[in-house]
């Protein structure tokens, strides 16, 4: 928003800098220039408000559209989430199955039991005895992230990006989903978070209302439908 001030309003706003505050912390400041930059965010806010409204005439109909919009994503937020717990139980089960199946698989082909799978460290030791690692990160280590590995002509890869595709799948969203049991579930939702304008879904901090959870991110199966004619409602979809 500042730098906005400053390329549209041609106003040099002040830097946090020029409080003077003790590592950083607010109440330590200068009060006499603190209200001159606490004061300028909502000025701001207004100027450059009336200026797009006045300068891009098009705003004005964005605007309505735009209300419409944040009012049904507010609903959305309010709406609570009906989770299927016992699912969710016999799912972790099975998940948790998988993912020892893949552990004693990863086990048997490597020759080692017991390293920790989910240490880079670990994996590049046994990878190396198998692959030629060429993908180093910014410090010089081999990369053992999920495409580093798919490029990897070796089963031990492949089983060790599923297990990793299947810890998460069980830590961050079944047993954080399970957690949730015996208090309301509402995902929240953001408009303003992401520099292109996309819907985002994330926790608030601080904010209990929501679950802490992105709801956009939940994997999904797939399923193939087919578009059918419907003598009352036009078109209708259907797995035949």
């Amino acid at each position: 928003m500042k730098d906005y001030a400053k390329r549209f309003l041609k106003w040099q706003v002040i830097d946090f800098s020029e409080n003077e505050a003790e590592e950083h912390n607010f109440k330590t400041t200068d009060p006499t220039i603190t209200f001159k930059y606490a004061g300028a965010d909502p000025v701001i806010t207004v100027m450059l408000a009336r200026k797009m409204w006045n300068d891009y005439p098009y705003i004005r109909k964005i605007y309505k559209i735009d209300n419409f919009t944040l009012e049904a994503v507010r609903l959305l937020a309010q709406n609570e989430v009906t989770l299927d717990y016992e699912y969710l139980d016999a799912l972790k089960e099975e998940t948790q199955r998988k993912l020892k199946e893949l552990q004693t698989r990863i086990y048997s082909l490597s020759g080692v039991y017991g390293f920790n799978i989910d240490s880079a460290k670990d994996k590049v030791d046994i990878l190396s005895r198998f692959c030629t690692l060429t993908e180093k990160t910014k410090s010089g280590k081999f990369k053992t992230d999920e495409d580093a590995l798919m490029k990897l002509n070796h089963p031990i890869a492949k089983l060790m990006v599923e297990y990793t595709q299947t810890r998460v799948f069980l830590k961050s969203f079944i047993e954080k989903m399970a957690s949730f049991r015996g208090r309301p579930v509402r995902i929240n939702y953001n408009t303003v978070n992401v520099p292109s304008g996309r819907l985002s879904s994330g926790a608030s901090k601080g904010n209990p209302y929501y679950v802490n959870i992105n709801g956009q991110n939940i994997p999904k199966e797939e399923e193939k439908l087919y578009l059918h004619h419907h003598p009352v409602i036009g078109y209708v979809l259907k797995s035949e």
